[in-house]
């Protein structure tokens, strides 16, 4: 039956894939550019630390109430609907705050927020949905490695704002900071008018014939399946503690930095361009050699034991005040660690197959979310009244214990042998289309 299954790629999927990084990239930046210039918020609206985290951490909250609707707005009606509404309420955010920035309207910061994060509600497992609709397996780690490597660039933009804009008087602060709105809001709006005019759900055809049957058997999967899936529950509770350590580490990095170096600003600015563009490196390198060789365990084990060393020697060299050796590490430790996300996620969707995408990571985002909400606020009221050494021992316990899960899974990957099961058994024929 499945011989006579046309599959076939199509070239605008490429376009499919920009539309989604720009709107990802956008709203990303939204949501880590306050507390990138943590110390400039804090001194500027006289609020505390723990309140500036709220302007990234409205994003878990608020997903943890919306998660629910959300993707079963996505399940109903698709990616075409959930990208134009998440690119909307990014536009319609951005708009907001340009209304806030003077001393008095910090509320009002946090409405754009607010309605920034509605709107990643609905694309928060869309990236594994579109490389399904539109992608070949063995592309699918490379894609979600761009789509990763994009939110580096987005957090790496961040990281240069404190040296670059925010080093004059209150009035000029306003200033760069209604002038950063403004060119959001402009590139939010033009990314929906492109949503509008351009996304589309899926092609025609299907990419491979794994993806054919996985449509057809959806509504036979029962939800507790899943659940009782012993890869399935490890790999995600290795996500979910590298997704809550990622989300933690990014929006207390300006505190820790500005806890204990004193040229802090350039200190700042130089980790975070040296880990946020090494994990870009990082994050579509390795998943391009695990897509080539499909050695998952040893992939995995590798970059996973890495990342544990390094960050455990950038406390060291914190610790030491190191400042070169600092940067050297770091760099290092945003190449294995950010690289680790496009082979996890793939890893995700082989063990799952071929449960639906925007179930399978909708209860991996909800818990992360649970757990970001707590630890953000918790470790930057740890941090003004103890120092940094508690958090780090956090952040240690984390990365590590996301690494020991890994030691008790089975490692089935079922898509795999799914389509290896093909290529013995039938003539699949897979054609590129030529032209748009």
């Amino acid at each position: 039956m499945d011989a006579n299954v046309e599959v076939k790629v199509y070239k605008r999927r490429f376009l499919m894939l920009f539309l989604s990084i720009m709107n990802t990239g956008l709203i990303e930046f939204q949501a880590s550019m306050y507390t990138s210039i943590a110390s400039v918020i804090h001194d500027f609206y006289s609020i505390s630390y723990v309140i500036v985290m709220f302007t990234s951490t409205i994003f878990t909250i608020t997903f943890v109430f919306l998660c629910y609707l959300t993707l079963r707005s996505m399940t109903k009606y698709g990616l075409r609907h959930a990208y134009v509404i998440a690119s909307f309420f990014s536009a319609l955010g951005a708009s907001v705050k340009c209304l806030g920035p003077s001393q008095h309207n910090f509320l009002i910061i946090m409405s754009g927020q607010f309605i920034v994060a509605i709107g990643k509600c609905f694309i928060a497992t869309s990236t594994p949905m579109l490389v399904a609709n539109w992608f070949k397996s063995d592309e699918s780690a490379t894609v979600i490695g761009i789509e990763v490597g994009t939110l580096m660039l987005a957090g790496m933009v961040t990281f240069w704002l404190p040296s670059l804009l925010f080093k004059e008087s209150d009035v000029r602060i306003a200033d760069h900071l209604k002038l950063i709105n403004m060119i959001v809001v402009f590139l939010t709006t033009t990314c929906f008018v492109l949503m509008v005019c351009s996304i589309e759900e899926k092609p025609k055809l299907p990419p491979t014939l794994s993806q054919k049957r996985k449509v057809e058997q959806t509504e036979k999967l029962p939800l507790k399946a899943l659940l009782k899936n012993r890869d399935y529950v490890l790999f995600s509770m290795s996500l979910i503690l590298s997704l809550t350590f990622d989300t933690t580490l990014g929006t207390l990095l300006n505190q820790i930095i500005y806890s204990t170096f004193q040229r802090a600003s350039l200190v700042e600015t130089i980790i975070g361009t040296l880990l946020m563009g090494f994990g870009f490196v990082g994050s579509i390198c390795i998943p391009i050699i695990l897509d080539k060789f499909k050695k998952f365990k040893l992939i995995t084990y590798i970059i996973f034991s890495l990342a544990v060393t390094l960050f455990s020697l950038i406390h060291t060299c914190i610790w030491l005040k190191q400042e070169v050796l600092l940067y050297v590490v770091f760099a290092f430790f945003g190449f294995f660690f950010y690289g680790r996300y496009g082979v996890l996620v793939d890893i995700v969707t082989e063990v799952t197959y071929p449960y639906p995408q925007n179930i399978v990571f909708g209860i991996q985002s909800f818990i992360k979310c649970i757990l970001t909400a707590f630890s953000v606020p918790a470790l930057s009221s740890l941090i003004d009244h103890f120092g940094i050494n508690f958090a780090f021992f956090f952040l240690n316990s984390l990365l590590a214990l996301s690494f020991l899960l890994l030691i008790f899974a089975k490692w089935d990957l079922k898509r795999n042998k799914e389509e290896s099961r093909d290529l013995v058994s039938e003539d699949e024929s897979v054609t590129e289309e030529i032209g748009p």
